[in-house]
């Protein structure tokens, strides 16, 4: 009776450790389920954010793309001269080379492309401050001078420069370069050297932007002109 009681007391117990043993895949299985639906919104979410359009960051493509310009080199380009009196443009160092000239302000000369790449080579400043101005903006874009073109006066505008309002003056003549700043005063003393009538107040706004005195400039002009005629 005793071997039955302890048999069954057996039994019971191992019957409680195989649904222990059973039940616990179950509770595994569930664990993972879960991990494995956390795991999968997570991804969901991220793809969102990954989906999202940064503008902050997001990079312009096609203003960081150069667009590619072919210049044939035997294309005519023309140039213009914008100094006041005779100017030579060379294709090598030391004057050698072919030579370009120009007489006087405003002229313009037509030069191969080949031609003008050396000559930009040789006297890079004479284009990049407006000593010449190239007639040609893929050119200009070409070798870099999109920004100092835009302080370089043209031609039409150092003409009329004089005819302009005060604030627009002083606005070009602000931003221009010193070559055109002194272009512009030589054609302002020559005026009044030849006694043409000039606005003093323009000059005085001119003025305002160059190293020396344009008053005293003009007045020992006039007097070395006095001289000469005695």
């Amino acid at each position: 009776m005793a071997n039955t009681k302890k048999s069954t007391t057996t039994k019971n117990k191992s019957v409680e450790k195989q649904e222990k043993v059973v039940s616990e895949p179950k509770e595994t299985t569930e664990k993972k389920d879960d991990k494995y639906e956390f795991l999968l919104q997570q991804i969901a979410e991220l793809k969102k954010e990954l989906n999202k359009p940064n503008l902050e960051q997001t990079p312009n493509i096609d203003e960081e793309i150069d667009e590619y310009i072919d210049i044939p080199l035997n294309k005519s380009i023309k140039v213009m001269s914008l100094y006041n009196g005779g100017l030579t443009l060379f294709t090598q160092n030391h004057t050698q080379g072919k030579k370009f000239r120009f007489d006087q302000f405003g002229d313009v000369r037509t030069i191969q492309y080949t031609d003008l790449e050396a000559c930009i080579a040789v006297q890079h400043r004479f284009f990049e401050e407006g000593y010449v101005r190239i007639l040609n903006s893929d050119i200009v874009k070409i070798h870099g001078f999109d920004n100092a073109y835009k302080k370089i006066l043209t031609k039409k505008q150092i003409d009329n420069i004089l005819n302009y309002s005060d604030e627009t003056l002083e606005s070009m003549i602000k931003k221009t370069t010193d070559h055109i700043r002194r272009v512009i005063v030589s054609f302002i003393i020559d005026k009044f050297l030849n006694n043409e009538y000039v606005d003093m107040n323009k000059v005085n706004i001119i003025g305002k932007f160059y190293p020396r005195d344009i008053n005293e400039i003009i007045s020992f002009l006039r007097e070395s002109q006095s001289v000469k005629k005695e």
